[in-house]
């Protein structure tokens, strides 16, 4: 169904009780849960190999979703996506040439280079990916709805300890933000 698609937040829930935090209610909170599952250890083995989020090396993928990140920022790069002009009423605009998806970008871009992204997603397929996630080494998934089945329940059964939850998407200045979704 179309549903299926719609980008998700799955958060890592026991590595967030281990660290005293709670569920974001904007970016700022969505990032600082990402830095602390990248630097603080979670997992407890006192080495320095986790990351906050990760994606695959097919950026558009409806499993690992770079545009439900882009849709944080209001930006909106699916595929044949349209959304109101912001300069003239009445007239559409491709979403993936509109600022706030560059903005979206420049900030994965930062999430990179400060280690809180796997290094190595560009390079990893699918089932790459889904091995990051089994392993337990990443606690933010940005994805649709069957990605539990798709790599988050072999993550708690590699450790019975792991517990995940899905909450909606933030905004940069709320607890929810407009999604990108699929209409049959």
């Amino acid at each position: 169904s179309a549903g299926e698609e719609v980008p998700v937040l799955y958060l890592r829930t026991d590595w967030m009780n281990k660290l005293g935090l709670k569920d974001p209610q904007n970016y700022a909170e969505l990032r600082a849960i990402m830095e602390a599952f990248a630097t603080q250890d979670p997992d407890g083995n006192g080495v320095a190999d986790t990351y906050g989020i990760t994606f695959s090396k097919e950026p558009w993928s409806s499993g690992w979703q770079i545009d439900g990140f882009c849709n944080i920022f209001g930006g909106f790069p699916k595929s044949g996506f349209w959304v109101d002009d912001p300069a003239e009423a009445g007239k559409v605009v491709y979403g993936a040439f509109q600022p706030e998806v560059k903005t979206a970008l420049a900030e994965l871009h930062d999430l990179y280079s400060k280690g809180l992204m796997d290094k190595e997603f560009a390079i990893k397929d699918w089932a790459g990916t889904v091995e990051t996630y089994a392993a337990g080494k990443c606690g933010v998934l940005i994805g649709a709805v069957w990605m539990t089945n798709a790599c988050l329940y072999a993550n708690v059964e590699n450790d019975p300890e792991a517990d995940w939850h899905a909450v909606a998407l933030p905004g940069l200045d709320g607890p929810t933000t407009k999604v990108t979704a699929n209409y049959p």
